[in-house]
């Protein structure tokens, strides 16, 4: 909970990365509400490096569409992730591109 964003960046961005999104996403929002008064302002730059549309649907509808925050701050990116789940090729962007 302590690495610094640039740290948390290069992790979560990798394709070598070998976790769920479930995992990522849980582990961006832990590393926010971690310290959320300075961290919150991440938010959607961190957001934007996990892959949702590889969520399991259901977690993604109950956990992060669920969520105000993110639907605050990346409603595109929630958008984005609905659309892939019912037509996958017509969305393309780095997150519907799956880790190695």
């Amino acid at each position: 909970l302590g690495v610094p964003k640039d740290q948390l960046i290069r992790l979560i961005s990798s394709d070598d990365l070998n976790a769920s999104e479930e995992t990522v996403y849980k582990a961006v929002m832990m590393w926010i509400n971690h310290d959320k008064r300075r961290r919150k302002r991440a938010m959607r730059e961190l957001m934007e490096l996990v892959r949702f549309p590889f969520m399991d649907k259901l977690f993604f509808l109950k956990t992060v569409q669920n969520n105000e925050a993110i639907r605050k701050c990346c409603q595109d990116i929630v958008t984005e992730t609905l659309t892939y789940q019912h037509f996958p090729e017509e969305v393309r962007s780095p997150r519907t591109h799956p880790r190695s």
